[in-house]
């Protein structure tokens, strides 16, 4: 599994005080990951990044690797074993059987094939990085990521963190680049952009890259609709889409990046995940920062 995120929720670290570096290896193992048991509908807990390490540390930065398992048991083989017991249930009795009755012929199956259920496993990677007092959690929504942290929180017991907030909202400073069909420097339009009406309802509209700098996108700008979210490439190096939310998807490094490392034998695992790691973040966090500065900068709260 490669270090470089193909998603990123990122959200600001209020306190760095929280991570203790020396501490981590043996919190994270604590809550180390268990498969399913038999009657457990899931199953969540930390992996190891690289052999029995379950944190890969580079000096301030720090990246973990949060694990899933899920019981897979399709609605329609439990609909129909239930109605085959219910019928069975109801020719002996002579009656039909009550909701609560099939509620619990329900669970009654469930608990039967759960142990027989199919598993279902995802990862995500999380990377602390204490020197920009950040959390990036490589996830696709902001839900998924919020359950991860929660595990994080519950971890190392405290876990201060915000999502990342800019001083403007995305919609309105993106929304001034296809107004003006200009981009800040060394970003480039994406594959698409998606507009959608300030008013609930009022739907939304999506455009491919051809027509990004069209005169329909400038007359639905002036018409009042905002960015949803817009594809960007920066510096030929990094393409991907954020949305008004904030969400990072569809993130793509250039070859020149992930071949970079290409000298290091792919037999030597830790030595290359390490200097891809490296690369990865590096990358971008400098991204990162001419984004934010683009849309206007982070907002500044006073401290609590």
């Amino acid at each position: 599994m490669s270090p470089f995120f193909k998603s990123a929720q990122v959200y600001s670290l209020r306190r760095n005080d929280v991570i203790d570096t020396k501490e981590i290896e043996n919190q994270l193992a604590s809550q180390a990951f268990k498969p399913c048991a038999s009657q457990d509908k899931e199953s969540v807990g930390w992996t190891p990044i690289i052999g029995e390490l379950f944190a890969l540390v580079q000096g301030n930065n720090l990246l973990i690797k949060w694990q899933r398992e899920e019981k897979i048991l399709p609605s329609t083989v439990v609909k129909e074993e239930v109605a085959k017991r219910a019928a069975v249930r109801e020719e002996q009795q002579e009656r039909r059987l009550k909701k609560t009755e099939r509620d619990a012929l329900k669970d009654e199956v469930i608990h039967a094939f759960m142990p027989r259920a199919f598993t279902r496993q995802k990862f995500a990677f999380v990377w602390i990085d204490l020197d920009n007092s950040r959390v990036v959690v490589n996830a696709s929504s902001a839900k998924q990521a919020e359950n991860i942290l929660a595990l994080l929180r519950r971890t190392i017991g405290s876990l201060p963190v915000v999502p990342f907030t800019l001083e403007s909202p995305m919609s309105l400073t993106a929304k001034e680049w296809l107004a003006s069909q200009e981009l800040p420097a060394l970003f480039h339009t994406g594959d698409s952009v998606r507009l959608s009406g300030v008013v609930e309802g009022t739907g939304s509209v999506a455009y491919t890259k051809s027509e990004i700098f069209s005169d329909e996108v400038v007359t639905n700008i002036n018409n009042g609709k905002i960015v949803a979210a817009i594809g960007l490439n920066w510096n030929e190096r990094i393409s991907f889409k954020i949305d008004d939310g904030l969400s990072i998807t569809g993130i793509k490094f250039a070859d020149i990046l992930t071949e970079q490392n290409n000298d290091i034998s792919r037999e030597d695992v830790a030595i290359r995940f390490d200097a891809d790691f490296l690369l990865f973040r590096s990358e971008f966090n400098e991204m990162f920062s001419a984004l934010v500065a683009a849309l206007g900068g982070e907002a500044v709260y006073a401290a609590s």
